[in-house]
C-alpha cells in the first residue's frame, strides 16, 4: 500500500466515527495505546465492509466475452496463494510449504472484474488447497456459494455419488457445503477444456 492509498484509508476510517483522533497512527508506539487502537481501527474497518462489499453476477447464457462465455452460471474465480510469514522456530515445520517456503496458505475469491469477494488467511503453508477450501465453505460465516446447478446439462452422465446426494433429504439446498470431487465434475471439466481447445486451435 503506497502513501496515497494509506492516507485515503485513514480518511475513510475517520469518517466511520470510530477513529476520531486523526493522529491515531502516531500513538501506536506505546504498549497500552497499541492494544487500544488496534480494536478501534478494526471496528472502523468492519464498518467499511458494506462500502466495498461485492455481490457477483453470474455469467449469463448470452455472454460473448471470450474469457467467460464458457462458464455459464459462474460467479467468479478462486485460487490459493502463499504469503511469506515470520513464525517461531518451533512452528516452522507446520508453516513450511512443499516448496520450502515459510508461509500461510491463503484462499481468495474474486468476481469477473477481479474484485475480491472472500479471503481466508491464516492456514499453515503445509495445508493443502482442498483442505483450506473445505474449511472455508464449512465455516459458519465462511465462503458462501449459492447452488446454481450446472450439472443439469449433464443429465445423461450417470454418477452414483451424484445420484446418492440428490436422493438424500439431508443435503441442504441453499449453499454448497461440499468440495468433494465427483465423476460428473471431472467429465464436465474435461469437456470444457476440450471445447475451448478446439475453438482456439482448430
Amino acid at each position: 500500500m503506497d502513501t496515497n492509498a494509506f492516507g485515503r484509508l485513514c480518511i475513510m476510517l475517520q469518517q466511520t466515527g470510530d477513529v476520531v483522533d486523526g493522529r491515531w497512527f502516531e500513538h501506536w508506539r506505546s504498549g497500552y495505546t497499541v492494544s487500544k487502537y488496534v480494536h478501534v481501527v478494526l471496528r472502523a474497518v468492519i464498518k467499511l465492509h458494506r462500502r466495498f462489499w461485492v455481490v457477483p453476477d453470474a455469467v449469463g447464457d448470452d455472454c460473448e466475452d471470450h474469457r467467460w462465455k464458457w462458464f455459464k452460471g459462474c460467479l467468479g474465480a478462486l485460487n490459493g496463494t502463499y504469503i511469506n510469514v515470520q513464525v517461531p522456530n518451533a512452528d516452522k515445520p507446520r508453516y513450511r510449504s512443499r516448496k520450502g517456503r515459510i508461509c500461510t496458505n491463503t484462499l481468495a475469491a474474486c468476481d469477473r472484474s477481479t474484485r475480491f469477494v472472500y479471503i481466508l488467511a491464516g492456514w499453515e503453508g503445509s495445508a493443502g488447497d482442498a483442505r483450506v477450501l473445505r474449511d472455508a465453505v464449512n465455516r459458519e460465516y465462511g465462503f458462501k456459494v449459492p447452488r446454481v446447478d450446472p450439472l443439469d446439462a449433464l443429465a445423461d452422465v450417470y454418477d452414483e455419488d451424484l445420484v446418492a446426494e440428490a436422493d438424500d433429504p439431508n443435503v441442504p439446498g441453499e449453499y454448497i457445503d461440499s468440495v468433494e470431487p465427483s465423476n460428473a465434475w471431472t467429465q464436465m471439466r474435461d469437456n470444457l477444456a476440450g471445447s475451448m481447445w478446439d475453438e482456439v486451435f482448430t
